[in-house]
């Protein structure tokens, strides 16, 4: 499977919000991180966080702009988030408003799947759109 196939049908999964099919693309010990993941999750603290954020953002869609390995073997995908907060999300109370959010996504892989994924976008600009930012 190539690096490019990885990342889409990682993409992919999340977009359909399937949660076997998530850590199915991952590496035993594979992890996760963003800003808001206060570190690396492994495991089912992937999936917990997948599914948090499926309760929140019932309508979550992905789009993946472009799949870009570099010479150092991490593959750069950009993307755009859209959805809509109806449910509580890390403590706060559903707002109902609508997010667009772009970020990137840098991920690692070995044997036909993913050893890290490291997503990047403004936590305070996501925060913002939904009127969770604090006063």
């Amino acid at each position: 499977m190539t690096d490019e196939q990885i990342v889409k049908d990682y993409f992919d999964a999340w977009d359909r919000h399937d949660l076997d099919a998530i850590a199915a693309t991952f590496n035993a010990g594979g992890s996760y991180a963003d800003p808001t993941t206060d570190g690396k999750l492994q495991g089912q603290e992937i999936i917990g966080y997948a599914e948090m954020l499926f309760e929140a953002f019932p309508d979550l869609s992905l789009e993946l702009i472009s799949v870009k390995a570099a010479s150092n073997g991490v593959i750069a995908a950009p993307w755009f988030l859209f959805g809509t907060l109806q449910g509580e999300l890390m403590g706060s109370p559903p707002t109902h408003k609508k997010v667009t959010l772009s970020g990137c996504d840098f991920i690692v892989t070995s044997n036909g799947r993913i050893d890290s994924v490291t997503g990047l976008f403004d936590p305070t600009d996501f925060m913002r759109q939904l009127e969770l930012e604090s006063a």
